[in-house]
């Protein structure tokens, strides 16, 4: 029917382990070859280094200011007729106000100026 195979013999490890250093080594050499091998670059002296212009160096300072504008204010008239309230203009340059009027007790509506500098 089935004839018997034949017993396969094992390394020891002694022998496995002298295999792996000598892999091991002929690696190391053959890559050393590899670099050996390699061209070398163009040039009269190829060992020196050339003397090249130092490169400039690019210094930026980035400078961040935070400016803070004063709160709104707004100043009352006070009590009774003619009370006025005065507040700054966000968008307009060169100090111009906003002022409101409004009427005494009549009622008699108000009127908006904008005046500037």
């Amino acid at each position: 029917m089935t004839t018997p195979s034949t017993p396969r013999t094992r390394w020891s490890k002694g022998a496995i382990r002298s295999l792996a250093w000598v892999t091991g080594g002929l690696t190391f050499i053959v890559s050393g070859a590899v670099v050996a091998s390699a061209p070398r670059p163009a040039g009269q002296d190829a060992g020196a280094r050339r003397a090249e212009a130092p490169q400039h160096r690019i210094v930026r300072r980035i400078e961040r200011r935070i400016v803070v504008d004063p709160p709104t204010v707004i100043v009352s008239g006070g009590s009774g007729s003619g009370g006025a309230s005065y507040v700054p203009d966000p968008g307009a340059s060169g100090g111009s106000t906003t002022s409101t009027t409004t009427g005494g007790t009549g009622g008699t509506g108000g009127s908006t100026t904008t005046g500037g500098s």
